[in-house]
């Protein structure tokens, strides 16, 4: 099983921040008659880039791919 440990410490910075971003967004945009949750900050998205892990499975529910 993947991670980055057991303790907040072990978390890279830029996920940290970017989920900060990324929470407040959500925060923020609240009560919005029709919710995006796909929308979200550009500032978060280029914090997750280098974090993200690619799976090229047919099967997205399988665990052969990325995990």
């Amino acid at each position: 099983m993947g991670g980055y440990g057991s303790s907040a410490n072990n978390v890279p910075s830029p996920i940290k921040v970017g989920m900060r971003e990324h929470i407040t967004y959500l925060y923020e945009h609240r009560g919005d008659l029709e919710p995006n949750l796909a929308n979200f900050p550009l500032i978060a998205k280029k914090l997750y880039q280098p974090y993200r892990v690619l799976s090229f499975s047919n099967n997205p529910f399988s665990n052969s791919g990325g995990y």
